[in-house]
């Protein structure tokens, strides 16, 4: 009887130390949570590049303000947000990619911006349409390595947790 019941205290115990930590379930909402935030600055982002292309300095304005007031916000939830289970690799690949947007809003597309007032102004310059091109160019050259990166970083927490994702 006695054996019985030391059984019976080491699966209880086994039973409550197996279901401490965090779950697949728990990984993929964290995941969740951080692409929600991913898809809000892409978002803001995209209309920054509609914004760019229609040459219009005070679309331009407003969707740069958007996109910067944006990156920012995401950028202190992802803070929030931390580590998971003592990992921080995808937050911080996130991150990175946000900083990128974030150096990018301040000059790349603030440069974008002005050399479109410009251009209202009636002083666009074939000098300038050679830089606005030369920026195009840099905000692709910062953007794909930090991306690529960050879906590294999402790929690996993926496999680690045994979950798949799903392309949206």
């Amino acid at each position: 009887m006695k054996k019985i019941g030391i059984y019976t205290l080491g699966f209880m115990f086994v039973l409550l130390f197996s279901q401490c930590g965090p779950t697949t379930e728990d990984a993929i909402n964290y995941n969740d949570e951080i692409i929600a935030e991913q898809l809000d600055v892409i978002d803001k982002i995209n209309d920054l590049d509609d914004a760019v292309t229609t040459y219009d300095s005070q679309q331009i304005k407003t969707a740069l303000d958007a996109a910067k007031t944006q990156v920012e916000k995401s950028i202190k939830k992802l803070n929030e947000i931390g580590s998971f289970d003592g990992d921080s690799k995808f937050v911080d690949e996130c991150t990175a990619l946000f900083k990128i947007f974030e150096s990018q809003i301040n000059d790349e597309y603030k440069e974008q911006y002005e050399i479109y007032a410009e251009r209202d102004a009636g002083n666009y310059t074939d000098e300038d349409q050679a830089r606005s091109e030369e920026l195009f160019k840099l905000i692709d050259d910062k953007y794909f390595p930090a991306h690529d990166k960050f879906t590294q970083a999402q790929d690996e927490f993926a496999a680690k947790w045994g979950f798949n994702l799903e392309a949206e």
